[in-house]
């Protein structure tokens, strides 16, 4: 039963980086798509930032709970 329930927690703190990490992703390439900077170079910043932002949220916050 223990198990189960710091899987489910682990995976719902998955769920929360993945979805804020899109969500920083998505302001920076609109962000970047208003200024005058070619869309596709725009979408891949954006990409970058969300790829930074999860890898954050898991080598600070994940990572310290799998550990435990």
């Amino acid at each position: 039963m223990i198990k189960n329930k710091e899987n489910f927690i682990i995976t719902i703190k998955y769920l929360i980086s993945l979805f804020i990490s899109i969500k920083f992703g998505n302001i920076v390439c609109n962000f970047f798509e208003k200024a005058t900077v070619n869309v596709w170079i725009a979408r891949g910043i954006g990409a970058i930032v969300c790829v930074l932002v999860g890898l954050m949220f898991y080598s600070l916050w994940i990572k310290k709970i799998k550990k435990q």
